[in-house]
């Protein structure tokens, strides 16, 4: 096995990759946490005495070639670590930096921790983890249609040329009905 396919199995079977535990009587917590090759997450967060945990996440990527998607969920913790509720995942996505020192992105978020489960909850945990997608293969297959459409148009384009059958109109067509 290839060790780049080894990695990314490894990768995607222990995506979580950044626990933080604090008390539920904190109100601030902050943390920063490496999630891939170059790529960084920074949560600063508070919650409130309703359970309302407002954060601000940044993802910092020094990664020159590959993007990346970073998430984070909290869990709030009894008092024997055990887990009695999950948020819904957060996610953002960060830019390769293409040579620059970094690329940094920070978003905002809001989480709502139910009322029913405030009175039990000791502390709570933030995981921040690498959430790959597939965007680019995603919007490929979605438009696999309008690729293959394109790519026949360019073939009969280039065999006119070869043919020395390429006329004006046929560039004229390019420019006013296939470049948007």
């Amino acid at each position: 096995m290839k060790t780049a396919t080894l990695t990314a199995s490894l990768v995607a079977a222990f995506m979580v990759l950044a626990w933080t535990s604090i008390s539920a009587d904190e109100a601030n917590f902050s943390f920063n946490e490496r999630v891939g090759n170059g790529w960084h997450m920074e949560t600063i967060a508070y919650i409130d005495s309703d359970g309302v945990v407002k954060g601000r996440t940044s993802l910092k990527n020094y990664n020159n070639i590959r993007g990346f998607t970073g998430g984070l969920f909290i869990v709030a913790l009894d008092e024997n670590d055990n887990a009695i509720y999950a948020s819904n995942l957060h996610k953002w996505g960060a830019n390769a930096s293409f040579f620059k020192k970094c690329k940094t992105r920070t978003e905002s978020w809001e989480e709502q921790i139910p009322s029913e489960y405030l009175p039990k909850m000791a502390k709570f945990t933030v995981v921040q983890m690498h959430t790959p997608t597939n965007r680019v293969w995603t919007w490929i297959y979605e438009n696999k249609q309008i690729i293959i459409d394109h790519a026949k148009y360019v073939a009969d384009l280039y065999k006119k040329y070869k043919n020395n059958e390429l006329g004006s109109d046929d560039l004229l067509a390019v420019i006013t009905t296939h470049i948007n």
